[in-house]
């Protein structure tokens, strides 16, 4: 089967891997001139590092380039910042007039007043701004669909409606790897492309679209609650990712022991534990070919 892979990061690499060790002839696209993703040197920040320790930002068989990027501080420290604690002081300067929070409102421009700098707001405000610091975070998005598309992907409040946050619905000959997510770890993404594997070669079943509804429905209003709203579209970080890991190969019937399983949950994520779950899967693909 001709597959295209659209981008070069950690989870387009991943399936590109996976896929072409089962046959399929895969071309991966990116609009930038190297690949990696958040190994890219043309896509990194200048003195950004990783927030993860380098054994999260591993594939199964593939370790972390040795590339300046590992992080100050201990692995707790990192922790702390992946779970958006605010600033020391923070509420503080807010309840004292020191911080101005506009809640619910966008840039809309920049202009100049009076020889002073501002920025407009989308009611009509303008906040004089000596300096713009962009911290908006990322948005989920495939501006390569069409709008037909996009709405068979998506809920009406956006979200995407994806089985095991890989398989839409109603969109054939479409899958998604690494949207829950290879922030987290490319682990995600290499798992979701061993899942991918095993759809295309008819090696496991899915639920009916019906039960694939009313599961991914469940769990949206799951991660609307727990987040109040703020879920990145349908995916967020930590700790979904290692339960949908474990659904995923749960499906296939393909996940790690338990010791093993529990260690990822209670420790930081070794990848090298999942070194063999494409190598399993590829065993059972040959024996199916051979009974054909």
């Amino acid at each position: 089967m001709k597959i295209a892979v659209v981008g070069a990061g950690f989870a387009g690499l991943s399936t590109a891997k996976v896929l072409r060790e089962f046959g399929h002839e895969v071309v991966v696209f990116d609009k930038a001139p190297d690949v990696g993703g958040v190994w890219s040197v043309t896509r990194r920040y200048p003195g950004v590092r990783t927030q993860n320790n380098k054994g999260t930002y591993a594939l199964s068989d593939l370790r972390l380039p040795r590339l300046g990027l590992v992080p100050d501080g201990t692995f707790e420290d990192i922790a702390r910042s992946t779970v958006s604690l605010a600033t020391d002081g923070f509420y503080e300067a807010v309840a004292g007039g020191r911080i101005s929070v506009l809640r619910d409102n966008t840039i809309r421009g920049f202009a100049e007043q009076d020889g002073r700098p501002y920025a407009e707001l989308a009611d009509g405000t303008a906040v004089p701004a000596d300096l713009v610091v962009c911290g908006a975070g990322f948005r989920q998005r495939v501006p390569f669909f069409d709008e037909a598309v996009l709405k068979r992907l998506t809920d009406d409040r956006g979200n995407f409606e994806l089985y095991r946050q890989i398989l839409p619905h109603d969109v054939p000959d479409l899958t998604f790897a690494g949207y829950n997510s290879s922030l987290f770890s490319p682990l995600s993404a290499e798992m979701s492309a061993v899942w991918i594997a095993s759809h295309l070669a008819g090696l496991h079943q899915v639920p009916p679209a019906q039960e694939r509804r009313r599961m991914v429905a469940a769990r949206l209003a799951w991660m609307e609650k727990r987040t109040n709203g703020q879920h990145a579209r349908g995916t967020n970080i930590i700790p979904f990712s290692m339960h949908n890991i474990d659904e995923v190969l749960g499906e296939l019937g393909l996940n790690i022991g338990k010791g093993r399983r529990a260690r990822q949950w209670l420790l930081p994520v070794n990848p090298k534990s999942y070194r063999t779950v494409a190598k399993k899967l590829k065993k059972r693909y040959q024996q199916a070919q051979s009974r054909t």
